[in-house]
């Protein structure tokens, strides 16, 4: 065997498994797709500027988050209290989701937001909205068994990475070494005891052998049955396994970042505040500035179907739309806040071949899919990420790191026994 193990994907949980699979002394490798480490979370500095392109917040105090950035000597940084008529009200998206019973046969929300009892127009949109941007999902499709279990935990006590999240994929990086980058896996060809790998680098086909492999690739990728980024499973995964993917579905968000020129920033700031300005009716339903940070940008978010559509549109004409949105929102004149804009940032997840989508959900009769995903296969494979997540932390950082963890030690035990340490 060339390695103990070998992790797929350099994503938070692929770095946090492979941690573990080296501090357990495992010969181990990580091939990652992209040309850096972090997944679905990019951390970008134009002008010295920081921005996230991916994952922005750190939700409520996740144990796996706070470890690591300890380890790393980053800070998560609180939110500053939103004050005056911007603050955030979330009394109606907390009455309707008191109303949702985990113990109640399983439906859409949708269904269940179209059954319920003295709730008004005003709060089954807030809602829909909330479920369509927080979980990125199809309220048409998405079930309510994760949604009541889950709540709203984490929506409104957040803070940031102040050193960016790119700092903390720096600092696992070097905890999970050698991490291979530009390194694409095609098929996992996998048995009791050991796996096959190829992967294509430099344009060169090459293989690596291992006793175990944990597979930390996006719920996206895993569905996907061909094109850039597929990786094909041999023999295929267990039914258990395939079944489990056909009940969770990938989420979309479409996100932009405006950054203001100094002048421009000013006005804008005073207008916006410190909070989450929701936009009835608007194609991008929230806006928000980098709060507690000094950068001066706000940042355009949709979520679930609305964000497919933006998304198509590509990033200029997006870029536009949030400036337009923002503009309406503000009672602003647009040509004027387009002028004071120093220029806009976007990623398009759903379309990139290694993330297809940003996160995961469950779908109506999805419950224990997640379990199902995350429960290894012959003792050889084992898979990580926030779809895998068990702990109501599904679509997060603090989600994908602890299933990393959790799958690596898993791998760790397995690899080590076949290798006669214990």
């Amino acid at each position: 065997m060339d390695f103990d193990a070998v992790v797929i994907g350099a994503g938070a949980a692929g770095l946090s498994a492979a941690r573990e699979l080296r501090r357990a002394g495992l010969k181990t490798i990580v091939l990652e797709a992209r040309d850096r480490a972090g997944g679905r979370a990019w951390t970008i500095r134009p002008k010295g500027r920081m921005i996230e392109l991916g994952a922005e917040f750190v939700h409520g105090r996740p144990a796996a988050t706070m470890a690591a950035l300890r380890r790393a000597g980053l800070r998560a940084e609180p939110l500053r209290e939103p004050r005056g008529p911007r603050a955030d009200d979330w009394s109606a998206v907390e009455k309707v989701f008191g109303l949702l019973d985990p113990k109640a046969r399983d439906r859409t929300f949708a269904a269940a937001l179209a059954a319920m009892r003295g709730v008004t127009a005003a709060e089954a949109d807030q809602a829909r909205k909330f479920v369509e941007g927080f979980h990125a999902a199809d309220t048409r499709l998405i079930g309510v068994k994760e949604l009541a279990a889950e709540g709203t935990q984490g929506a409104e006590a957040s803070s940031r990475v102040r050193e960016g999240y790119g700092a903390l994929w720096d600092a696992l990086s070097r905890e999970a070494g050698p991490v291979l980058l530009s390194a694409v896996v095609r098929e996992v060809r996998w048995l009791r005891g050991g796996v096959r790998v190829s992967y294509q680098e430099a344009g060169a086909a090459r293989e690596l052998t291992a006793r175990a492999a944990v597979v930390a690739l996006p719920l996206g990728v895993l569905q996907a049955r061909g094109g850039r980024g597929a990786v094909r499973f041999a023999p295929p995964l267990p039914a258990g396994k395939r079944a489990a993917l056909a009940r969770l579905r990938m989420g979309h968000v479409c996100k932009v970042g405006l950054l203001f020129k100094p002048a421009a920033w000013r006005r804008v700031s005073r207008a916006l505040g410190d909070g989450f300005l929701r936009v009835p009716g608007g194609r991008f339903a929230v806006y928000w500035t980098a709060n507690p940070l000094r950068t001066p940008l706000v940042t355009a978010w949709a979520g679930g179907p609305p964000a497919r559509a933006l998304c198509g549109l590509g990033g200029r004409a997006a870029a536009a739309e949030a400036a337009r949105g923002l503009a309406l929102a503000l009672g602003e004149d647009e040509r004027r806040l387009a002028a004071g804009l120093e220029g806009s940032f976007f990623h398009d997840w759903s379309a990139d071949p290694f993330s297809r989508g940003a996160y995961s959900y469950a779908v109506a009769g999805g419950s224990g899919a997640r379990a199902a995903l995350a429960r290894p296969v012959a003792g050889t494979l084992f898979f990580a990420g926030e779809a895998c997540d068990v702990r109501g932390e599904s679509g997060t950082v603090g989600g994908a790191l602890d299933s990393g963890a959790r799958a690596g030690r898993a791998a760790a035990a397995a690899a080590a026994k076949r290798r006669g340490r214990i």
